[in-house]
């Protein structure tokens, strides 16, 4: 694995796509390839994807091998490309429109199910309480489900993770691999959000 040369610190920093401990793996990762070519010990500990991870994990925990390690894999995990559907009304709540009130019911829901748009797949989690979830709304579900089924089942574009991928090169398909060998990988990566502003002081007089 190497790190990108036009890719620095601060690029990390800005990216509000790298946040928490997938920040943090990319900063101590990066800390680690700086300094593997002056270190022969270091070297020999990194030259497995397990080696490299337990090196990157106890940096940034200073736990035992055993909790730096499984950190560590679920840092990248978190960042593997793939397409989550967004949520309505929160994961529990009625998504019914409110006629007369107007908004959502937001009732506590008694079914949720993931709603795809046929022609694209894209989703999104919705739910319906015990009064709005009628034979209509079950019978649009099953419709619904039967139209993206013919359509071939589309998936979107992935809009979680990869964003590892844009400062660092390696066997990225090993590594997810290594770290999540039951989920499988989407090809691509989240499209990069705008970077977050620089806020600067200015003095007036």
């Amino acid at each position: 694995m190497i790190a990108d040369n036009d890719r620095g610190i601060a690029q990390m920093l800005s990216d509000p796509d790298l946040v928490g401990d997938t920040l943090l793996f990319a900063l101590c990762l990066r800390h680690v390839l700086d300094r593997v070519s002056d270190d022969d010990g270091l070297r020999v500990r990194v030259k497995t994807l397990d080696g490299l991870l337990l090196e990157v994990g106890e940096q940034a925990t200073g736990d035992n091998p055993g909790k730096a390690f499984y950190w560590a894999r679920r840092a990248v995990e978190r960042d593997l490309p793939r397409y989550d559907p967004e949520s309505a009304q929160g994961l529990m709540r009625c998504c019914a429109e409110m006629v007369r009130k107007g908004g959502q019911c937001s009732k506590p829901a008694v079914t949720v199910w993931i709603d795809r748009e046929p022609a694209t797949g894209e989703s999104v989690w919705i739910g319906y309480c015990r009064r709005h979830l009628t034979s209509e709304v079950e019978a649009q579900r099953e419709e619904r489900q039967r139209l993206w089924n013919e359509h071939g089942k589309p998936v979107p574009p992935p809009n979680r993770g990869g964003v590892l991928t844009r400062y660092f090169t390696c066997d990225w398909d090993a590594l997810w691999q290594r770290v999540s060998p039951v989920r499988k990988p989407m090809d691509g990566a989240k499209e990069a959000s705008l970077p977050k502003p620089a806020l600067r002081v200015v003095r007036g007089e």
